[in-house]
């Protein structure tokens, strides 16, 4: 088997300009909350995200699958923060979208930001994270 060396620098810089690229997804749906959000519930959804990523054909191709990431990810990062009203269960408020870019600028991927509040909300129902769904009760 000829086997490639392993370019860490490479990796680094694709790392990088990955996460960049979604950081830069992040800031597009901020600046574009209102024109995305279609119904006015005042938060967007995977939907949502997916109608203005299609609407952006003359976006690189790398926003355009950072936007899809991100709408991938509303089903959990409609939980980065905590908002009251029925809408908040529906997709992401701003105050989730300004979490998000935090994290994301911090350097953290978006698959670590998932897994976080993924965990999270695990914790707080007293489920182990193994997966076997157990009350405290029990």
């Amino acid at each position: 088997m000829n086997l490639q060396p392993l370019n860490l620098r490479k990796l680094k810089k694709e790392s990088i300009r990955y996460l960049a690229n979604q950081a830069s997804a992040a800031r597009l749906l901020s600046q574009n909350f209102e024109r995305i959000d279609k119904n006015r519930d005042g938060v967007i959804s995977g939907d949502e995200i997916n109608l203005f990523r299609d609407s952006q054909a003359n976006a690189p191709q790398t926003t355009r699958d950072a936007l899809g990431s991100l709408a991938d990810a509303v089903p959990e990062l409609m939980f980065g923060t905590i908002q009251s009203g029925d809408a908040a269960w529906f997709g992401l408020s701003k105050a989730d979208l300004v979490t998000a870019r935090r994290q994301l600028n911090s350097g953290t991927s978006l698959e670590e930001i998932r897994r976080g509040i993924q965990t999270r909300i695990l914790r707080e129902r007293n489920v182990p994270y193994n997966g076997r769904s157990q009350s405290a009760a029990e």
